[in-house]
């Protein structure tokens, strides 16, 4: 009797255990972020918010010195967000490349806490083999 109260105590543990990190991982791995045409769009643009484009081209500004990175980020349809980073600047940032810039708006700067360069896919479709 104990070693089967045992058993199920053990085995709810476990089970409870392995509900918990397969919500942690689902919840940390899907990320959300606002389109650029849903950032113009939104009502309110208070607070932390993660949005992604394309690297304006001929935007990018870096100060070495004061490690401060500022450039534009667009889509097709809508005007250039400017953003500005303070932190050590990312290797594959070039003009066009996708990013996801994670901060807040002050007035008409996004203050970017993070940014994230999008890698292109290193395969393409050619139709052959």
């Amino acid at each position: 009797m104990r070693r089967r109260r045992r058993s199920i105590i053990f085995l709810v543990v476990a089970l409870s255990a392995v509900v918990y990190l397969m919500y942690t991982a689902f919840a940390g791995g899907s990320t959300y972020y606002l389109t650029m045409a849903e950032f113009w769009e939104a009502e309110s643009r208070e607070g932390a918010l993660r949005v992604s484009g394309q690297v304006y081209p001929g935007s990018i500004e870096w100060d070495k010195e004061q490690k401060v990175l500022r450039f534009a980020i667009y889509s097709e349809e809508t005007e250039p967000l400017w953003v500005e980073y303070k932190g050590v600047r990312p290797d594959m940032l070039f003009d066009d490349v996708e990013v996801i810039v994670e901060g807040r708006l002050s007035g008409t700067v996004f203050e970017a806490r993070t940014v994230l360069v999008k890698c292109p896919s290193k395969f393409e479709v050619d139709g052959g083999f």
